[in-house]
């Protein structure tokens, strides 16, 4: 009696449990639940679904185990291990080979690692703060991961895409712009607006020059629901800017400056529009 009750006062006899009730609900519902298939080589099956779904998850407690497992040497060591392993299994479910996602995951671990090593002991920022940063980003590609898995595309999958491009470009000159246009395209097929189209306007800036974001910007369909908002000038201007035309670029930021909705707009306005005159 003594064995059994030390058995059920284990920290992971409830959880057990509940797996095991929540597996055996499974199997009444479907007595095909526990089935697997080989098929051209693959597995098939409620199991391998499981697992694969839940693999990217997975890791990321893997990672954070450990640290626990070490008595918390450095919770932001098991946060990086989270994002590396979060990366890999993202990347080989997207197709690439293991080996690959493996040196990808391993390089990235490495730049996190001394950038949060330079954080904390340079730029003085707080321990707690910098690894609640990684851990946020790897569960917020864990879960990018997890939504791609379903048969349906929505607005929120395709801004997630493009907030999670730009997130991991080195810098911004190393964005991938033409993945994010094709993104943008998708989403205006989806959720057509002047807003949507202006920003893909300017990401095809990025990608072809400034003649061709502007271009794009003065194409925009009902653009005249632009008329009051800021930063539709102010993208002209930017632009014109770097096509070296000053005395557009003021004008575009003057009108701009105009159309500001609050201090924090018209702060901002008029810093590029002082440094414009400047030149």
């Amino acid at each position: 009696m003594s064995s059994i009750g030390a058995i059920t006062r284990h920290r992971l006899f409830w959880p057990v449990v509940a797996l095991a009730v929540l597996v055996l609900a499974c199997v009444l519902k479907s007595n095909t639940f526990l089935n697997i298939t080989v098929l051209d080589g693959h597995l098939y099956g409620g199991p391998i679904d499981i697992v694969r779904r839940s693999s990217v998850l997975l890791l990321v407690a893997l990672g954070m185990t450990l640290v626990i497992a070490t008595r918390g040497i450095d919770l932001s060591v098991g946060a990086v291990m989270a994002l590396t392993g979060t990366l890999a299994a993202g990347l080989m479910a997207g197709g690439m080979h293991p080996g690959g996602a493996f040196a990808v995951a391993l390089l990235v671990g490495i730049g996190f690692g001394a950038l949060n090593g330079v954080l904390i002991a340079y730029a003085g920022m707080p321990s707690i703060i910098v690894t609640l940063a990684t851990m946020g980003i790897a569960r917020g590609l864990a879960l990018l991961e997890r939504s791609a898995t379903g048969s349906e595309v929505t607005i929120y999958h395709l801004e997630a895409a493009i907030a999670a491009a730009h997130a991991a470009a080195p810098a911004v000159e190393e964005t991938d712009w033409a993945l994010i246009v094709s993104l943008y395209d998708r989403l205006i097929t989806l959720a057509p607006s002047p807003v949507v189209a202006l920003n893909r306007a300017v990401a095809v800036a990025e990608r072809d020059g400034p003649a061709q974001g502007i271009d794009e910007l003065l194409a925009i369909a009902d653009r005249s629901r632009l008329e009051r908002y800021p930063f539709y000038p102010a993208a002209i201007g930017e632009l014109e800017l770097r096509r070296g035309n000053l005395d557009a670029a003021r004008f575009q930021f003057s009108n701009a400056l105009t159309l500001a909705r609050n201090a924090a707009e018209r702060r901002y306005l008029e810093k590029i529009l002082e440094k414009c005159r400047g030149l």
